[in-house]
């Protein structure tokens, strides 16, 4: 699945990743620091390797979840530039000055409902507080940590490079940013 039709940075490399674990965590939104991969990765070759995404993908964190108003999602979308945070499923339009309008934000494509539970996907890192990237959460919410059960009967969890060499482990002649779904479908 790491057939590429164009070269690949590591912009590129952190957009593909934040794709993948918001179809992984069934969120509406993922984020993702573009810091998260190396800066000076880029890839003129046509396959992406295992290997490649170990030296690209900087820091194994954990994935978490958790189920967030759309007004935590305005807040957080409003940080985004400033921390260089991507967050595929969040789109909001501008003003003439720039600032973000809320009325105008769309989570998954779609104007953002009053009184509901948006889920949202990111690393541990950023849901600690690192780098001061996303806002506390709301009163009643909290990060879940997406765990699984190994083999050998112990609890493991899900993280960054582990989803997403898994889901370019699957034979794709398409290059994978082609291959993800659209996030506002």
């Amino acid at each position: 699945g790491g057939h590429l039709e164009r070269p690949i940075d590591g912009e590129g490399v952190a957009q593909l990743a934040a794709q993948i674990v918001r179809e992984f965590a069934g969120a509406d939104v993922a984020f993702l620091n573009i810091e998260a991969v190396e800066n000076s990765f880029e890839m003129q070759r046509e396959q992406l390797t295992q290997s490649d995404f170990y030296v690209a993908l900087e820091y194994d964190e954990p994935l978490v979840v958790a189920d967030v108003p759309a007004s935590w999602l305005f807040e957080a979308q409003g940080q985004l530039e400033e921390h260089r945070i991507l967050a595929p499923g969040l789109t909001t339009t501008t003003d003439e000055d720039d600032d973000p309008v809320e009325e105008d934000m769309r989570i998954r494509g779609r104007a953002a409902v009053p009184h509901a539970l948006y889920r949202v996907a990111t690393i541990r890192f950023l849901a600690a507080g690192g780098d001061e990237a996303l806002p506390d959460l709301p009163e009643g919410s909290h990060w879940t940590t997406l765990e699984h059960t190994a083999q050998d009967g112990s609890l493991r969890y899900y993280s960054l490079r582990e989803v997403v060499l898994d889901a370019l482990g699957h034979v794709d002649e398409r290059d994978p940013r082609d291959a993800r779904p659209n996030p506002n479908d």
